[in-house]
């Protein structure tokens, strides 16, 4: 384990130059196609088949297509009882493998050439499935997943083994990282994942990478972005976790401040479909018809033009046939000359 460390190491620094910061250009999505993301696979109950997905959100030939599998946990259930340790680094499958196996995601893949792959680690809380073999256990309530490397170096080392064989069985594009509780320090955090991407991209395993902050996690998010911000190519920042009450004009505010955190990062616009099971109400916080309608003014007002989006989840937005993400595709490609128009018609008939 040390000697690959070591060469991990020694490899990073003798390519250093290759991972500069990008031209802001590039990173604003300029002349490249915009993207739209789609967490997949954390509800285990849905049986969500890529191939019954609307022909139109993956067939747009200006959109390319990101399904983010959530999750992959360095934690596992070793004694069956429900209880997970930490694996130290070790990455294991924990999205639905039953509907998302690597040979349906190298089909998918293979008809449609505008779709990535991506893999999203950590999450917020992990549970044993309710199935045959724990019908007769008292489950114990989700545990918090936690950022919690017993020592840099080997979690580092196991992390980049367990990721690159991930990575190759599913046939991955890139990875997400979505931890969301941390025993360490910003510092640590920021090492670990900094060069665990680096030597991902590095060794050619992975072309993508993105972060996944909220406002209480900033801390450690920000120390990494500081440190590493060259390797990501996408900033999800969770807008949906903000009240539900928010104003427009306050979502137009948190997506101008989360830019000016992450500087010269090609940040998504995001949304959320997931919602209480008994009364159907949004568990994450602003609606999605809220956010469609700042999205919209950002665009034509002319403070931002969004270069791309994501949702969670897939899984939820199932039951609806999916008619956020059209219409959230349909906002992505709109563009300022349809605004002035209305705005036009609008003083027209005043």
């Amino acid at each position: 384990m040390a000697r690959f460390v070591t060469a991990c190491i020694f490899l990073l620094a003798a390519s250093a130059h290759l991972f500069r910061i990008a031209d802001a250009a590039d990173m604003n999505g300029h002349g490249t196609p915009k993207v739209f993301r789609h967490y997949i696979g954390f509800n285990t109950d849905i049986d969500l088949q890529l191939d019954n997905l609307p022909s139109s959100l993956v067939n747009n030939k200006d959109i390319e297509v990101h399904f983010i599998l959530s999750f992959a946990i360095d934690a596992d259930d070793v004694d069956g009882d429900g209880v997970f340790n930490s694996t130290n680094g070790k990455f294991l499958p924990y999205w639905n493998q039953k509907t998302l196996s690597p040979e349906t995601i190298r089909a998918f893949k293979a008809k449609h050439k505008n779709v990535k792959m991506m893999v999203t680690l950590g999450g917020d809380s992990i549970s044993a499935p309710q199935n045959e073999s724990t019908k007769n256990m008292t489950i114990p309530a989700p545990q918090q997943v936690f950022f919690s490397p017993q020592t840099p170096p080997s979690w580092l080392g196991n992390a980049c083994r367990s990721l690159t064989s991930l990575v190759r069985k599913y046939d991955l594009d890139g990875i997400d990282i979505d931890y969301e509780h941390f025993k360490g320090s910003p510092a640590l955090f920021a090492w670990c994942i900094g060069e665990l991407v680096a030597h991902l991209k590095h060794s050619g395993t992975i072309k993508v990478a993105s972060i996944a902050p909220f406002p209480e996690v900033e801390s450690q998010y920000l120390q990494l972005w500081q440190s590493y911000s060259h390797l990501f190519e996408y900033v999800n920042f969770q807008f949906y976790v903000y009240p539900t009450n928010s104003s427009i004009q306050e979502l137009v505010d948190y997506y101008k401040a989360a830019a000016a955190v992450y500087k010269n990062g090609n940040i998504l616009a995001s949304y959320s479909t997931d919602t209480d099971a008994f009364t159907q109400t949004s568990i994450t916080g602003i609606t999605p018809a809220n956010t469609f309608l700042a999205y919209s003014e950002m665009q034509c007002s002319g403070q931002v033009s969004l270069n791309g989006m994501f949702v969670w989840a897939a899984d939820t937005s199932a039951p609806s046939k999916f008619k956020h993400e059209i219409k959230a595709q349909g906002l992505l490609l709109a563009n300022t000359t349809s605004c002035t128009r209305k705005t036009s018609q609008k003083e027209t008939r005043g």
